[in-house]
């Protein structure tokens, strides 16, 4: 989003909507010569993808340079005030050997560390082996650090189970959707770049809420149609059974054109 042309267009008319919570997910790259505006506009939250602290592995993970440029904005991005928080796929073998780095900046800074259980998508190579559940990830963090991890109280719809340690600044969280599936609670859609309605990751069967507009429909028809659409909205997993999962998602989008 923050590569586009008319992203200052786009988030001062998000802006101006009077919504309760304006957030965006970004890598992080682009992030800190926008912070002004989205100050301005009044994001809430700022999600920042970052999957090792390790340059050269940054660079193995993503195929691009940029390592020092993410880690600028994360510190300009806690420095604006604006809430903050840290998306790190664990992948056996990658970067699970990091997970105690990721831990001392929660413990350390006014941000929250999310831990995610890695998922299959479209072109992202997946693989059980990589997988680390997330109560691995819970008891290495108390293990390492000889520390006892108590829940926080998460709002309404929030897809992590969050976590502190005594005298921690921030706190981690962990979004367990491969060992223990959250569905029931997700109160996530997303429309696409282009005007697709998708209800769930894992859920191909997206609809155009674009196509509605250029037909000419009515905003009350077009909510008429999202609530439609979400009423048919599958149990868990897009209906799919994990076992499954990997190969229904291969004929999916990968993540990087699905965002959020």
């Amino acid at each position: 989003l923050l590569v586009r042309k008319d992203f200052d267009e786009v988030a001062r008319g998000l802006g101006g909507l009077g919504l309760d919570k304006l957030c965006i997910t970004t890598n992080g790259i682009k992030l800190s010569r926008k912070i002004p505006l989205l100050k301005e506009v009044g994001v809430t939250d700022v999600n920042i993808s970052l999957d090792t602290l390790v340059e050269a592995k940054f660079q193995f993970i993503t195929r691009r340079m940029g390592f020092k440029q993410v880690m600028a904005a994360l510190n300009d991005t806690l420095e604006s005030g604006i809430n903050t928080k840290l998306n790190v796929v664990v992948m056996k073998n990658q970067n699970d050997d990091e997970i105690l780095d990721f831990v001392h900046l929660a413990a350390t800074l006014p941000l929250e560390v999310r831990f995610i259980e890695y998922m299959p998508f479209n072109s992202n190579s997946w693989s059980e082996k990589m997988l680390v559940p997330w109560m691995e990830i819970y008891d290495k963090i108390e293990v390492g650090l000889d520390t006892k991890l108590t829940p926080v109280r998460s709002s309404r719809g929030d897809v992590a189970k969050k976590f502190r340690a005594p005298n921690w600044v921030g706190s981690v969280g962990f979004i367990t959707t491969m060992t223990s599936q959250f569905c029931g609670g997700c109160n996530r859609i997303r429309l696409l770049a282009d005007g697709q309605l998708k209800v769930c990751l894992f859920d191909n069967n997206e609809r155009s809420i674009l196509q509605l507009i250029r037909n000419g429909a009515t905003d009350e028809e077009v909510m008429e149609r999202i609530g439609e659409i979400i009423s048919h909205k599958q149990a868990a997993l897009g209906g799919h059974q994990i076992k499954t999962l990997a190969s229904h998602s291969a004929e999916g989008r990968p993540m990087v054109k699905i965002g959020g």
